[in-house]
This record gives C-alpha cells, sequence and structure tokens, in this order.
C-alpha cells in the first residue's frame, strides 16, 4: 500500500490534506496556528458575539498559500507545544516540548511561543 503514496505530496492534495489537518486541531490550537502565521482573527457578530469559525477564516488563507507554505504549515503539526503558560511569567517554549527540541537539533531560536 506504501509503494502507491508519493514521495512529495502535489499541490491539489496539500489542498485536500491541510483544510483537514486544521479541521482536526482544537480550537485553542487553531488560535494558536492562526497567531503563529500573523492571520486576522474576525470575530463573529451576532447571537455568538466573540466567537472565531477558525475553519471557515482559514479556509480563504490557505487557498492563498504557497505549496511550500501549505507544507510547512502540515509540519506545524505539534501546535500544542506553541502554548506558553504566559502566568508563569517565562513566557517561553517548555524545554520539554517536541518543538523546542526539534529546534533545537536545527540551531533555530527555541525562546518561542503563542499563547
Amino acid at each position: 500500500m506504501f509503494k502507491r503514496v508519493p514521495n512529495q505530496l502535489a499541490r491539489h492534495e496539500l489542498d485536500f490534506v491541510a483544510p483537514r489537518f486544521f479541521e482536526q486541531l482544537d480550537h485553542n490550537n487553531q488560535h494558536r496556528m492562526f497567531k503563529l502565521f500573523r492571520w486576522e482573527i474576525l470575530k463573529s457578530d451576532g447571537s455568538y458575539a466573540g466567537y472565531v469559525d477558525y475553519p471557515k477564516l482559514a479556509s480563504a488563507k490557505l487557498e492563498a498559500m504557497t505549496t511550500g507554505a501549505l507544507e510547512l504549515l502540515l509540519v506545524s503539526a505539534p501546535a500544542s507545544d506553541l502554548y506558553c503558560p504566559t502566568y508563569t511569567g517565562g513566557a517561553t517554549l517548555a524545554k520539554e516540548s517536541h518543538l523546542a527540541k526539534e529546534l533545537a537539533t536545527r540551531s533555530m531560536v527555541s525562546e518561542f511561543c503563542v499563547s
């Protein structure tokens, strides 16, 4: 079965997978992804004022992304690792988080978080 899986996803496959991936994230992680990509967050009016329908807002953003950016989105799967509780005062990634470990192996800045 895995012989049929391509080494790299084509654009039409990324366009199918990315929204499904985003929808699978919980509301808090969807919020973190919006902050990570610096996407504008528009709150709805009406009976659910203040509620943000992240999957609906993300659909247009995902369509506009380049193939490389969509790939980056999909490797951002550990979005929960982006959470840093600001009430602790540190507001940096936990050193034991998977994302912090990966950033350290790539000599990237690990002092990053989205709350």
